[in-house]
């Protein structure tokens, strides 16, 4: 069953994702405007939780963090849904790492769990 969480009952907008050339490499970045809305599948919700021990308003926190991190997840990309990363923190300053994808505009969780200490320099390194 699916159920759907809404921030504002306004339509969001279109997501973006702009591309630049880093020396010798393309890279990506996607922008996520707000109101953002949230689509959960109550078997990932569940497996996430009794996985990880992350609530699903734990993961929606972290896309509001002005410090967020995303990128492009060009590994588990397909032809058929691209999959993005975000590491953010909750209000609670648990740093998270989550996977998703975006679906008739709306932000599906694939996956969360806490950071690794790999992930938590990356999150803390300011370019």
């Amino acid at each position: 069953m699916k159920r759907g969480r809404r921030k504002n009952a306004a339509k969001p907008k279109k997501f973006t994702l702009d591309t630049y050339i880093q020396g010798d490499t393309i890279m990506a970045t996607i922008r996520i405007p707000e109101p953002i809305a949230f689509e959960w599948d109550d078997g990932n919700e569940a497996k996430i939780w009794l996985k990880h021990s992350v609530r699903a308003g734990e993961a929606e926190e972290c896309f509001f963090d002005k410090r967020k991190r995303l990128a492009h997840d060009s590994l588990h990309t397909t032809e058929f849904e691209a999959r993005y990363i975000l590491l953010g923190k909750t209000r609670r300053s648990r740093l998270l790492f989550i996977v998703f994808t975006l679906r008739n505009e709306n932000v599906r969780v694939i996956s969360a769990r806490d950071s690794t200490p790999k992930e938590r320099r990356l999150y803390a390194a300011r370019t």
